[in-house]
């Protein structure tokens, strides 16, 4: 009973210190993502605030091609408090990117503890946290379209927890929230689909979550009228994704690719290494990660790091799970 005891404050102690950590980290990275505001005190050619108030007033007030007029949840957020707090449109924004850190490393370390035992767990979340400065580092200052990332996620994170644990009530509210916020989280829909069909349960929730989600999806686009065309469709944004001879913009779809080269090729040699032996759900998870790599080359600027966000729920578990399979290899090496 006493060893029980012990273990249970020991465990409790752990969560408690990892929470201290998170707070910490939550904070500092939020900082740094404020730092650049500074600048502005020295130039007055410096406009990151306006380009803040900008992107906002873009949404808010609808005068934004889709998809980015559709994505209303956290505009719609700093300007609710805003009108109830008066208080200045960055600071809130501040608040809520720290919220927003605070709970991404809380849900991953949730969603890792299915797998993992605590320490490789609070492993996974440190590997988050070390990108994390790198992927909010391309947009100078903050800016609330790195909010809504930060966001996209939690949720993601979220709902891979959810379709884990059979907890639909959850990811319909995650789907719902996730698709107000940006369209990312139809990505959980297919690998809700692979993990029910793999153990032969009902297609009825799966058709129930669908429906959720393309109901959520469409509901904006009925009710909020746009002026300008869709900003992510058609072959610009593939081209200036790849440093094709002749083409205007090789030199930075060349740096981009190294980039993303340097960002995530380590992480996919660890986690793909003997995928087969990963857990089945992971693995079914991580069939996500070709088709989000193809998205963001066909609808996005892919030096634009803050868009790989996404790409880390499914990457960082394969890594852990590999890292700790070898760590207990060596461990029995080293007894023997």
């Amino acid at each position: 009973m006493k060893t029980r005891r012990l273990f249970s404050r020991q465990i409790d102690a752990f969560v408690l210190y990892s929470i201290l950590l998170f707070g910490g980290f939550a904070i500092l990275i939020a900082l740094a993502d404020r730092a650049p505001l500074e600048l502005e005190t020295v130039s007055h050619d410096v406009l990151i605030s306006e380009r803040f108030v900008y992107y906002w007033q873009g949404v808010v007030f609808r005068f934004f091609p889709g998809p980015y007029v559709y994505r209303v949840l956290v505009p719609y957020l700093v300007w609710g408090i805003n009108r109830l707090t008066s208080a200045d449109l960055i600071v809130i924004d501040l608040v809520l990117k720290t919220l927003l850190i605070f709970v991404s490393q809380l849900t991953l370390f949730g969603y890792l503890s299915n797998f993992f035992s605590k320490l490789p767990s609070l492993l996974g979340v440190f590997i988050f946290d070390t990108v994390l400065g790198f992927l909010l580092a391309f947009i100078k200052g903050p800016s609330i379209i790195e909010t809504i990332d930060l966001l996209n996620f939690a949720i993601l994170t979220i709902g891979l927890f959810a379709i884990y644990k059979k907890n639909l009530l959850l990811l319909g509210a995650v789907l719902t929230l996730g698709l107000l916020n940006r369209e990312t989280p139809l990505i959980l829909l297919p690998i809700y689909f692979l993990y029910e069909r793999i153990q032969n349960r009902r297609i009825g929730p799966v058709l129930l979550m669908t429906f959720i989600a393309v109901a959520t999806y469409f509901l904006p686009r009925l009710l909020i009228p746009v002026s300008g065309e869709a900003a992510w469709l058609g072959p610009n944004e593939l081209l200036s994704n790849l440093p094709l001879p002749g083409n205007g913009s090789a030199r930075e779809a060349l740096v981009a690719n190294l980039r993303l080269a340097i960002l995530i090729t380590p992480l996919l040699f660890i986690g793909l290494h003997r995928f087969k032996e990963q857990p089945k759900f992971l693995k079914i998870a991580a069939y996500m990660i070709p088709v989000l790599v193809a998205i963001h080359y066909v609808t996005g600027r892919i030096i634009e790091t803050r868009l790989w966000m996404p790409v880390f729920p499914l990457l960082i578990p394969l890594c852990i799970h590999n890292i700790s399979r070898g760590a207990k290899t060596q461990e029995k090496r080293t007894k023997h």
